[in-house]
């Protein structure tokens, strides 16, 4: 199995720095990734879904409180609620990682 590689705001910049052929700065499209990132993550905090086309889609959930043991005690204690995201990939997106899966099976 593959060693999944990951992408940060640097590498996602240079790479759109060499798709555009350098027409604008590095630094600028650096601040561009950091106001949608930060658009992204308040819209999110929110409570609002975000939705990236042909990519997916960010979404919260709430965890109700709930009873839940303690396994090295052995004590029942109430765990509060909490929220979480949830990513939805977009059919597209979907088909693409399994079109890439088969190529390397």
């Amino acid at each position: 199995m593959r060693k999944a590689r990951s992408i940060n705001k640097r590498k996602l910049t240079n790479s759109i720095y060499k798709k555009i052929n350098k027409a604008v700065p590095q630094k600028l499209l650096l601040d561009c990734v950091e106001v949608i990132t930060e658009h992204l993550i308040q819209s999110v905090i929110d409570d609002k879904a975000v939705s990236i086309d042909n990519f997916g889609t960010f979404s919260t959930y709430t965890i109700p409180p709930h009873n839940g043991l303690n396994i090295s005690s052995g004590i029942m204690r109430e765990v509060r609620a909490k929220k979480l995201v949830k990513f939805r990939p977009h059919i597209i997106l979907t088909e693409l990682i399994n079109q890439k899966r088969k190529k390397f099976s």
